[in-house]
């Protein structure tokens, strides 16, 4: 328990640091800083894609595909894809809205919503109405860590009786902290 807290401490101090030297760059808007060629950014809009194990949006903590797409200077939609088995009938998607209240599409901190559906057994389905937070840094210029948590609002089908498990779950998004790791093109 006491390396979860120290590793939790860890993050937070990294993304502050982050945030506060946050003026090198950022992906999703135009760079005014007065860095070198190579660090500088085109201006353009640019995506990210990568690894997932968000389980508010994709019900198992299996991994998962996950795009990020900047809206604007503050907003991104991240969407995720999930196949659980080898069976093309189970599987998981959604997308989550995310604000950045602080800081910039680079690091900072972001709050948002959105919404996961799929089926994962035997037809059996489940929808997710999510609360979302959490923090972003990068590493390097184009390797983007989110880590997300918040509440979750569920109605998973079970097995057996074929009862619902609903109900609001706060938490974080999967045993790996509800990590995305992703490339920023």
């Amino acid at each position: 328990m006491n390396a979860k807290r120290f590793l939790t401490i860890a993050i937070i101090c990294l993304v502050s640091a982050n945030v506060m030297a946050q003026g090198k760059y950022s992906y999703g808007s135009k760079n005014t800083s007065s860095s070198s060629s190579s660090d500088s950014d085109s201006g353009e809009m640019a995506f990210a894609v990568g690894y997932s194990s968000n389980t508010a949006v994709l019900y198992s903590d299996s991994p998962g595909m996950t795009g990020l797409f900047p809206i604007g200077d503050n907003g991104a939609i991240q969407g995720f894809f999930a196949l659980y088995d080898s069976d093309p009938n189970t599987y998981g998607m959604g997308a989550i809205y995310k604000y950045t209240i602080s800081g910039n599409q680079s690091s900072g901190f972001h709050v948002g919503g959105g919404l996961g559906l799929g089926k994962w057994m035997n037809d059996r389905s489940y929808m997710h109405i999510i609360g979302d937070a959490g923090f972003h840094f990068s590493l390097k210029k184009h390797i983007l860590v989110h880590i997300d948590g918040g509440i979750v609002m569920k109605s998973d089908e079970q097995p057996g009786n074929a009862a619902k498990d609903s109900g609001m779950v706060l938490a974080g998004f999967s045993d790996h902290i509800g990590l995305a790791l992703m490339y920023v093109f």
